[in-house]
């Protein structure tokens, strides 16, 4: 958007945009659409990730970052053996693990040797090839599932069309519906609040069998991954398309 406004600038053209909708006069559109072609292909021609992915190494570098582990796996029984022989606080163990992250980075193959005798909950993690997930971005991941349906939901919408077809095929279709309106009247007796709070009253017994146990949190060093290979596509065909931006 900063390239197509500065070249439509340095072309005497009026230029405004709103997130990816571009504007101009009606007369200069397609020198306009010229313009922002041109502008999309020089920003794809250059390796705009491979430097993006630099600056994230050279800023982040040594960085650590908190994890939660499932409290039932094998890690996570291991990294609480070593704290319980340890014993050392919160605070002292996130300083242990950045002198061994430090010492691990520096280059030096004495700072690497030293850094492979000091043992922390990371280094349990890496020793058992960090087989247990990060339970955070799990969640983070399902969280923005597209399209997904719940098992409650899916449970509920059985039951209605189960329901739906047993009164239809029923010669009781009438009766249902009368227990269905005395059901309803009733509800209408007390307030909408106490139903609401009647009905979506929590079973504790229930709550509590399935309550899970809490994460283990591990402070472990911020890895950035290799990015993806760039493709073999002539980006500078869009400069003829008749759709992209045409």
């Amino acid at each position: 958007m900063l390239l197509s406004a500065l070249e439509c600038h340095d072309r005497g053209l009026d230029f405004a945009a709103v997130h990816d909708s571009f504007w101009t006069h009606a007369a200069d559109v397609n020198v306009m659409n010229e313009v922002i072609r041109d502008s999309f292909i020089k920003i794809h021609e250059e390796d705009v990730i491979g430097r993006l992915a630099a600056e994230f190494e050279t800023r982040h570098k040594g960085s650590l970052f908190l994890s939660q582990i499932d409290a039932a796996s094998p890690v996570a029984k291991k990294i609480k053996a070593l704290r319980k022989k340890s014993n050392l606080s919160p605070r002292e163990e996130l300083l242990l693990e950045h002198k061994r992250n430090s010492l691990r980075l520096s280059g030096n193959p004495w700072d690497l040797e030293a850094a492979k005798q000091i043992i922390t909950p990371a280094a349990v993690y890496e020793e058992m090839a960090g087989a247990e997930p990060d339970l955070g971005i799990a969640e983070d991941i399902r969280d923005i599932g597209l399209g997904e349906i719940s098992a409650e939901d899916a449970a509920a919408d059985a039951n209605e069309n189960k329901r739906a077809l047993a009164e239809e095929g029923s010669d009781s279709a009438v009766e249902s519906e009368l227990k269905r309106s005395h059901a309803l009247l009733n509800e209408m007796d007390g307030s909408a609040f106490e139903n609401a709070a009647l009905r979506d009253r929590p079973n504790t017994k229930a709550k509590a069998a399935n309550k899970k146990r809490l994460p283990v949190p591990v402070w472990l060093p911020l890895t950035i991954p290799d990015i993806p290979k760039k493709g073999d596509f002539d980006v500078s065909r869009l400069r003829g398309s008749r759709y992209f931006f045409s």
